[in-house]
């Protein structure tokens, strides 16, 4: 089953999740920290999801934050999902942070374990730590992972925090996950977040062609007029139709009346209209 470098009997039996074999090699002295390629018998064992080995392991003193290239016993359980084995090796006390790349957290997160973040959770992990997409939410929110975002939430996560694509709600936008639109606002998330383009999640959501996040948004108020840093406002980027130079915008809409830019102009009459009177 396994191989590379330093692969031997004790790892070959970690794998296999061989409970009495993996005592019986210990009780004849078989070293519990030997490393190969994929790290210790430890790491091998959360590796291939055998909560039993993992927690006969730890029972006989083997090295809780021993690292391979893919990283701790934790790390990699998270990675491959295994919850019972995160859960185990939590309880015995294994860090939730890393020193360097994503945390279990963010792992969690970007794969969608909501269990998992839930163990990592209650174990207080940091929220607020960052990958290079963003913090656990902004993850979340990337994969559309709805209970992770409400989960993150609960415990306070900032709504606020930002990411070169902006905040979750801009990324929620832009995506079309109206259901994590809707959980944001409601929680008081920024209607008006701008990216580091100066986009808000209007515009976002306008420029994909989400147009039933665009209703959701223009419903709670979002500003039709917003212009980002290159001038280019929610209908603008909504007209993709090929132009010659010297179209006017009334007549790209015309050549390209999507749903999207129909609740543009929509809104854009209905406000003219409230203004005047």
């Amino acid at each position: 089953m396994g191989s590379g470098r330093g692969w031997s009997l004790i790892h070959e039996i970690a794998s296999r999740g061989a409970e009495v074999a993996l005592q019986l090699l210990l009780d004849k002295g078989a070293d519990i920290e030997a490393k190969c390629d994929a790290g210790t018998p430890l790491i091998v064992a959360a590796e291939y999801g055998h909560k039993n080995a993992v927690k006969l392991l730890l029972e006989r003193g083997a090295n809780i934050e021993a690292k391979s290239k893919t990283g701790t016993a934790l790390g990699v359980a998270v990675l491959k999902g295994h919850e019972r084995c995160v859960q185990v090796l939590l309880e015995h006390g294994a860090t939730t942070e890393a020193k360097s790349g994503e945390t279990p957290l963010i792992v969690a997160a970007i794969y969608g374990y909501e269990g998992i973040v839930r163990l990592l959770l209650e174990k207080n992990a940091n929220m607020e730590a960052t990958s290079k997409l963003g913090t656990p939410l902004i993850e979340a929110t990337w994969g559309g992972s709805l209970g992770i975002v409400r989960m993150l939430l609960d415990k306070g996560a900032n709504i606020e925090a930002s990411s070169r694509e902006g905040t979750a709600l801009n990324i929620a936008a832009m995506n079309g996950y109206e259901e994590i639109v809707q959980v944001l606002l409601d929680r008081g998330a920024n209607i008006e977040s701008k990216n580091r383009e100066g986009k808000t999640p209007l515009i976002m959501a306008s420029k994909n062609e989400q147009a039933n996040v665009c209703k959701l948004l223009l419903g709670r108020g979002a500003d039709v007029k917003a212009k980002d840093t290159y001038g280019s406002t929610a209908l603008s980027l909504a007209n993709q139709a090929p132009a010659s130079k010297g179209t006017t915008l009334l007549q790209m809409t015309d050549l390209h009346m999507t749903d999207t830019v129909a609740t543009l102009v929509r809104e854009l009459q209905r406000r003219h209209k409230q203004n005047s009177k």
